[in-house]
């Protein structure tokens, strides 16, 4: 897991959760590691901050499942 490789206790990572504006414990990183309590976006945008990872690598995955589009040389849409 990210945390275990950033070397972080569980009340470390809550600790600098708190820090970002949540109410986080050590019971509560345990859950979400475990599966039992779902993370929120901006929950995940912050462990991604306190961890140093791009959000968009952490989810492993981008918005509507296919590979970015670059757009068209012509830049445009064809009529």
């Amino acid at each position: 897991s990210a945390r275990l490789a950033s070397g972080l206790s569980q009340g470390k990572v809550a600790d600098a959760m708190n820090a970002e504006g949540f109410v986080f414990y050590q019971q509560t990183i345990a859950k979400v590691e475990s599966g039992e309590r779902p993370v929120r976006l901006d929950e995940a945008t912050a462990l991604a901050r306190i961890f140093g990872a791009d959000l968009g690598d952490a989810l492993g995955a981008r918005a509507g499942g296919g590979p970015k589009q670059e757009p068209s040389a012509e830049g445009g849409a064809p009529t």
